[in-house]
């Protein structure tokens, strides 16, 4: 058990702070939801959760196996999966870590970027929250949530997320495995202690310490970046073709579809997460309406809803009853998001012909200009 502290207020008394335990592991989980910085980041603003219990399935068609009791985001698109345990648990001491490396592996394959925003907005929902508020206070007015979204995805892709370990005490044996992890490893791996204190009239006091970020650690870990943007050609090749060729002919398809609508430009996103498709109004102004990824075609209702043909949440319902009328289901209904749904649709005549009907429709107001 940790020794005593002292807190010293303005006149330099000093009242002794005893340590103590959480009630149970879930008053933990909740302080953690609710004070994200407690984790290492210097500012609340710096860290997102996206959602408490975030499932997570063993395949792509899968059914969640397993329960990760934190997925956050940070400001650079990092996706944060934390396990949280208390020092009474004796799963804390090797099994704990077991269970991340299963988390991070099955969440890095198969959790797909919709899957993830629709976490996010069912999180916030439940809160009585807008999601859509949520983040955009988040990201703040320089930085495009479709961009955001997009960067996770690609961060994801390439491994690049951070596993926190975070329990009131942390164990010599799951330190030294952290430690060992976080010198050997390209994802960041490190535990959070946050032992909390007890003092008169209700006083508390948490004491958060960061474990396994090693002066070797540091100097091993270099600066990730997605790289230079990729021509269509080597996306195509890199993203695609190694999922097959049914794959890759539903993916090119997709394409030809979005371009047969008059798409004046399509190409590779900024953050390699996706290809974008670029219409122009009459006064020249851009206007990003779907993007298309290796499986699957996003309508950009959130980047749309303040274009002056579709701020009506009543014209977003109808064109969402529309698509879904002409693919079938999409991933969320939520009218400013990002719904998707699969590049396979697209190669069933009666839905392609249904899609473009309705898509022609949805551009001719996202084209739409202010008078």
């Amino acid at each position: 058990m940790s020794q005593s502290i002292f807190v010293m207020n303005a006149e330099g008394e000093l009242t002794r702070m005893e340590p103590t335990r959480y009630d149970s592991e879930d008053d933990l989980q909740a302080l953690v939801a609710s004070h994200p910085e407690l984790l290492g980041v210097t500012d609340a603003s710096e860290i997102l959760l996206v959602r408490r219990e975030q499932a997570v399935s063993d395949s792509e068609d899968g059914s969640a196996r397993w329960s990760l009791d934190h997925l956050f985001v940070t400001r650079d698109a990092v996706p944060v999966l934390v396990e949280v345990k208390r020092a009474s648990d004796t799963r804390i001491r090797r099994e704990v870590v077991g269970q991340m490396m299963d988390y991070a592996a099955n969440g890095v394959a198969y959790w797909p970027i919709e899957q993830i925003r629709a976490s996010f907005e069912r999180e916030y929902e439940e809160q009585g929250i807008d999601p859509a508020i949520q983040i955009s206070q988040f990201l703040g007015e320089d930085t495009d949530e479709e961009s955001f979204w997009e960067q996770v995805e690609a961060n994801l892709r390439a491994g690049r997320i951070r596993m926190l370990f975070v329990a009131d005490q942390i164990p010599s044996e799951l330190a030294r495995i952290v430690e060992f992890l976080n010198e050997h490893m390209g994802p960041e791996v490190l535990a959070v202690e946050i032992q909390p204190y007890q003092g008169g009239d209700g006083l508390r006091t948490l004491v958060p310490r960061l474990i396994g970020n090693t002066e070797r650690a540091q100097a091993k870990k270099a600066t990730r970046h997605s790289g230079p943007r990729m021509s269509r050609e080597e996306w195509l090749n890199d993203k695609v073709a190694p999922l097959g060729a049914a794959v890759v002919a539903e993916f090119e398809n997709a394409v030809r579809v979005i371009e047969s609508l008059g798409a004046d430009y399509i190409n590779v996103t900024v953050s390699n997460g996706s290809l974008f498709s670029e219409f122009r109004n009459s006064k020249g102004k851009s206007v990003y309406v779907f993007n298309i990824l290796h499986n699957r075609v996003q309508i950009n209702f959130g980047y749309t809803s303040n274009l002056p043909g579709l701020k009506s949440e009543q014209t977003r319902t109808e064109f969402l009853s529309r698509f879904e009328e002409a693919v079938g289901p999409l991933s969320t209904g939520n009218i400013k998001g990002y719904p998707c749904f699969p590049n396979e649709a697209l190669s069933v005549p009666d839905r392609r012909e249904a899609f473009e009907a309705v898509a022609k429709d949805f551009i001719e107001k996202a084209l739409e200009v202010e008078i």
